[in-house]
């Protein structure tokens, strides 16, 4: 089970670093005896087994080891992101934060340096472990699902397990040192981080991205094919390349273009992945089969299952287009407060529908075409809005796309690429490049930034509106 790592670590390689910074490290020793210390005072306070507690502490090793302490407690944990969504959503019974807050009749432990110094010089709690069971409720993540909408995900201590052993099949080394863009509160920088711990590495934390890369030199990185193309942006021009390095890109398909920048920048073992919040990591493989694939995004990960199915839910031949179906023995069965009523629409007989289209090879490649809300219908002539911006991203003068339609002529709907430009490009000249890549008429609009959720995707309906506004055809 997921929390006996840290027990099993802090005993067999106590002095090996658990976390690093550029100020310095913490051991596997160092953060079992703050868990022990932080579950004695949080035991004190009046935490009891069952409740949910909301985490809301910037600073990493404080973070965890909260964590941590609310596990051996029998709590359910939820961290705070940064746009502060879970104090929004998740009904919660205590909370604690390194800063001050009011929330009302709810008792709120501020977490601040008296508290800290406070915490850590308190005698460690000793008592016998609780017995854990793989059904005990540990956590709630947040997630837009499909709906666009914040959705909980309760999960529990065999979920976790089961979805943590899919990360250390293929994905993970040993005792890697992990850079990750993914919050604590993303499932993804939850449950890397874990299975980093689980296989004896260090989590790396620092002030950015590249900073963090430069100052500890990680052998493995997590992150979103968006904050790997920010990262790329912002690497000094004479950066050594790191053909020590793994990245492992997830949360949308990777472009062709920005494979082959890394691949000239910083290393050529790229892996990408497909999976979800819901059902977790689904498949792995090597990034370079995009290349000679356009959307080849792995094979099935063991424990995990994949089908393309039609829309009777029938599966579909190898190399037919269908709905992506997936789960996996940490999947969820539904959303724990499902405002939006989308469970009943996404998770059917077992399986979780994640929104998104594909196609399986005969030789179990499985290739992602998109999502089936991102299929553009321009008056019956249906194209990927994916595979438009693959194509658009070939052009060097485009750093970002999307694509969507607005109204156009006699009603019909019109296709439109919004697009982040390289500095000192000009938007007209721009199109006229692209007018022969585009499968379809388009027109340009030049913009400094494409809204997307924290995973790197396409904020589609909201960039729509915002630019039909824009453009006055679309009411304000």
């Amino acid at each position: 089970m997921f929390e006996s790592s840290l027990k099993y670590r802090a005993a067999t390689a106590p002095d090996r670093p658990v976390m690093e910074t550029e100020k310095g490290n913490v051991t596997f020793a160092q953060l079992d005896a703050a868990v022990h210390r932080f579950t004695r005072v949080l035991l004190e306070a009046g935490i009891v087994a069952g409740q949910t507690v909301l985490v809301s502490d910037s600073r990493p090793f404080v973070h965890w080891a909260l964590l941590f302490a609310l596990d051996l407690i029998g709590c359910v944990s939820v961290s705070e992101d940064a746009h502060h969504r879970a104090s929004k959503v998740v009904t919660f019974d205590l909370v604690i934060s390194e800063h001050a807050a009011d929330f009302g009749s709810i008792m709120v432990i501020n977490t601040n340096q008296d508290w800290l110094d406070a915490a850590l010089a308190a005698a460690p709690w000793t008592n016998k472990s609780r017995r854990t069971a793989p059904d005990d409720n540990v956590r709630i993540v947040l997630t837009s699902g499909t709906t666009g909408l914040p959705q909980q995900i309760l999960f529990t201590r065999g979920m976790i397990d089961a979805q943590i052993a899919n990360l250390c099949v293929d994905i993970l080394r040993p005792s890697a040192r992990m850079m990750s863009t993914m919050g604590i509160d993303s499932l993804g920088g939850y449950l890397v981080s874990h299975a980093v711990w689980n296989t004896g590495g260090s989590v790396l934390y620092g002030s950015s991205p590249v900073e963090t890369m430069l100052a500890l030199e990680p052998d493995f990185m997590l992150m979103a094919p968006i904050q790997l193309q920010y990262l790329l942006a912002r690497l000094p021009a004479d950066a050594a390349r790191r053909d020590h390095l793994r990245i492992a890109v997830g949360g949308s398909a990777m472009p062709r273009r920005l494979l082959k920048a890394v691949n000239e920048r910083l290393t050529n073992d790229v892996a990408i992945g497909y999976g979800s919040t819901e059902a977790g990591y689904i498949t792995g493989g090597a990034a370079a089969l995009s290349f000679s694939q356009p959307g080849a995004s792995g094979y099935v990960l063991p424990g995990s299952d994949l089908e393309i199915v039609d829309s009777e839910g029938l599966e579909l031949p190898a190399g037919e287009i269908g709905t992506v179906r997936v789960r996996s023995l940490g999947s969820a069965s539904g959303y724990l407060v499902d405002k939006a009523e989308a469970s009943g629409a996404l998770f059917k007989d077992g399986w979780f529908y994640p929104g998104d289209l594909g196609s399986l090879r005969a030789d179990g490649l499985f290739v992602l075409e998109g999502r089936e809300g991102d299929v553009l219908n321009l008056g019956g002539v249906k194209l990927s809005a994916w595979t438009i911006e693959e194509s658009v991203l070939e052009n060097t003068s485009v750093v970002e796309a999307a694509a969507f339609t607005l109204p156009g002529e006699l009603g019909l709907p019109a296709l439109y690429v919004a697009a982040v430009l390289a500095e000192g490009r000009v938007p007209q000249q721009v199109a006229e490049s692209l007018a022969q890549s585009v499968s379809a008429p388009f027109k340009l609009v030049a913009l400094p930034s494409i809204p997307r959720n924290p995973m790197g995707k396409v904020l589609r309906q909201e960039l729509r509106v915002a630019v039909g506004k824009q453009l006055g055809l679309l009411d304000n």
